[in-house]
């Protein structure tokens, strides 16, 4: 990278990090659900007393640390773990999802090309 004077580069973490509260425990189903809690760049406490923290690099990179046998990940305790998208983590204060993907994503194909309109059929030999 070449320096340039009055430029600073800004990293941006990949998608929407965020916690997502769990329908259960404190939080009845049919009672609103607290907001998403984003996740940016640093440390972020969690819980009250705080028994864990989501550190985001600005690599995009989140690790979780927590007390021993007070925070678990994915049914598993955990002292400092990565986290990636899907992982689910229960506190006392009640249970999160960790959500890494754009939070308003398009849709777009995951996978092979789609037909194009022109083709009504697959042109395979499959003999």
């Amino acid at each position: 990278m070449i320096a340039c004077p009055g430029y600073t580069a800004i990293m941006s973490i990949p998608g929407s990090p965020r916690l997502v509260p769990v329908a259960g425990g404190e939080h009845a189903v049919s009672d609103p659900l607290p907001a998403p809690r984003p996740l940016e760049v640093g440390v972020t406490k969690l819980g009250d007393p705080v028994v864990a923290e989501a550190i985001v690099e600005e690599s995009g990179r989140v690790t979780l640390r927590g007390l021993p046998a007070t925070v678990m990940v994915d049914g598993g305790p955990v002292t400092e773990t990565v986290l990636v998208h899907g992982n689910r983590i229960s506190l006392p204060q009640g249970e999160v999802v960790f959500q890494a993907e754009l939070e308003h994503d398009t849709g777009g194909r995951q996978g092979g090309e789609e037909l194009g309109q022109d083709r009504a059929f697959d042109t395979l030999d499959r003999n």
